[in-house]
């Protein structure tokens, strides 16, 4: 898949691929709803290669990083869309498949944890 900010400059810069309505869907910072804004309306800030700007419903602006977009939309159809890993269910914490750390092997087998740890 095609990384988000090139897809972005893409269809800033490709005048053929940018022909039509776009629009960007991107996490809240504090819920799971997918907000959606026009590309016209988006502003990518000079110097920041990470993230671009949108003004809220307030008229201030919001720095939204790429890392946060979960779609892009072309005429209506979906054209790029973030692969999102799993989720533990409510109250089970940490997913099952993430492993606790644990002391590296050769610590354990020399027993100099403090050359392991500085």
């Amino acid at each position: 898949m095609i990384p988000i900010h090139e897809l972005l400059n893409r269809i800033r810069w490709d005048p053929e691929f940018g022909r039509g309505h776009f629009e960007i869907g991107y996490s809240a910072r504090h819920d799971d709803v997918v907000q959606r804004v026009a590309l016209q309306a988006v502003s990518f800030p000079e110097g920041d290669r990470h993230a671009f700007e949108v003004l809220d419903e307030a008229g201030q602006s919001r720095r939204i990083p790429f890392h946060r977009v979960r779609d892009v939309i072309k005429d209506g159809n979906v054209i790029w869309q973030r692969a999102t890993p799993p989720r533990a269910p409510p109250g089970q914490g940490q997913r099952a498949d993430i492993r606790p750390r644990t002391t590296p092997r050769h610590c354990r087998r020399d027993r100099v944890f403090r050359a392991c740890w500085a």
